[in-house]
């Protein structure tokens, strides 16, 4: 006698694939809410380095030495090894020469900075310092 071979019955379960979506749709949701708040911080972020770029240069001896800044770059590595936790650190290339600008910024209202405290070292080594002086 030879025996009937069963078919192999693989257990199906009702209503999973509802669950699936509604993870894959809260995935979805949870992946888009992240991407909008990114780009809320990186449009703040990229408003308050303009007005920064901008005080920094009306500074004369930024303009003596640096001149029109071409690349006001935010140094992330230097600013996060900075002492205080308000201050900033942007690399400055410009029509005269270079330098790394390590200072604080004061808010004057919502749509202007103004230098705080710091200095900038030039290229060459020079130094030079920033009282905080709104201007």
């Amino acid at each position: 006698m030879t025996g009937t071979a069963l078919p192999s019955c693989s257990p199906h379960r009702q209503g999973g694939g509802a669950l699936a979506w509604v993870l894959g749709i809260l995935a979805l949701l949870a992946v888009l809410v992240a991407l909008a708040v990114g780009a809320l911080v990186m449009t703040g972020w990229n408003l308050f380095a303009e007005q920064a770029r901008a005080a920094v240069q009306k500074q004369p001896d930024v303009l003596q030495h640096i001149g029109t800044i071409r690349e006001f770059d935010f140094n992330i590595v230097a600013t996060g090894e900075a002492e205080g936790s308000d201050e900033f650190v942007f690399d400055l290339v410009g029509s005269k020469g270079r330098g790394r600008l390590r200072a604080h910024f004061v808010t004057v209202d919502a749509d202007h900075e103004a230098l705080g405290k710091g200095t900038l070292v030039l290229s060459d080594g020079t130094t030079l310092v920033f009282d905080g002086g709104v201007r």
